[in-house]
């Protein structure tokens, strides 16, 4: 069973040492992308040639601060600098936009929930036909109550994608949460259909938006690739930012074994 294997990228020179490492790709913090001055972007395409670099997966390139469902949020503005980016990144070889900040769907204690809701769906619909145009697809991570007050479980998360008219969603998980959005390894062999990322350890962002670096656990992890191995998964895995290049050999031989 063939699976491709990334690890987080923190920095410039994290996007490098990836590739040595021999990770088939690297996930960038955002601001990786968004903070990429010209100079930065063409050093970048050069540097996918000569080193390997490979930026298969891209968080949504939003800023951390912005919440989508905030009333006076202007869509079609934030829509515009994120095809900037994301035309940026699709250059750069991304081919899955990964939307894994609950901040920026927290739906705000004062006001309408349906209103907030319907902004999240037209904000997927229309970052959905942005992806599609340049053959992405988008993945929308399930959260726990600790980090978003919205899409905390994986059937909530699915149910609400199908209310999004684009066929180019899917779903990431992270390992590290999976009891606190109401999954136990015995359930994931019903529940892979609509995983496309899983991510191996706890989920990248606070509940107040911000990064918060996750750590190796290899024991735990290692079990959990044999219980998505045994329930048929074959979609992309990911390791947190502080992983080797052992771990990564470590993972690639328990998968095949």
């Amino acid at each position: 069973m063939v699976a491709a294997w990334g690890r987080v990228a923190n920095s410039f020179s994290d996007l490098t040492q990836t590739a040595h490492d021999g990770f088939d790709f690297s996930l960038p913090l955002p601001r990786l992308i968004t903070d990429l001055g010209d100079d930065d972007f063409a050093r970048l395409q050069t540097l996918r040639g000569e080193e390997g670099i490979s930026l298969d997966v891209c968080m949504v390139p939003l800023p951390a601060s912005i919440t989508v469902t905030e009333p006076g949020f202007n869509l079609y503005l934030w829509m515009e600098n994120l095809k900037s980016h994301i035309s940026r990144i699709s250059a750069l070889g991304c081919r899955t936009l990964l939307w894994n900040n609950g901040f920026a769907r927290m739906i705000p204690e004062e006001g309408s929930i349906a209103r907030a809701k319907d902004q999240v769906l037209h904000f997927l619909n229309l970052l959905g036909g942005i992806a599609e145009d340049f053959g992405m697809q988008v993945l929308i991570e399930p959260l726990s109550p600790d980090r978003t007050n919205f899409l905390n479980t994986l059937p909530e998360t699915v149910d609400f994608l199908s209310q999004v008219n684009r066929p180019a969603f899917s779903c990431a998980l992270s390992t590290g949460e999976l009891d606190m959005i109401g999954l136990t390894p015995a359930d994931l062999a019903g529940s892979l259909d609509m995983v496309s990322l899983v991510l191996l350890g706890k989920p990248l962002y606070a509940y107040d938006g911000t990064i918060e670096p996750g750590s190796w656990d290899p024991d735990t992890s290692l079990a959990l690739l044999d219980t998505l191995k045994a329930a048929g998964y074959t979609g992309m895995f990911c390791l947190p930012a502080d992983a080797v290049a052992s771990d990564l050999v470590q993972c690639r031989e328990h998968w095949r074994s």
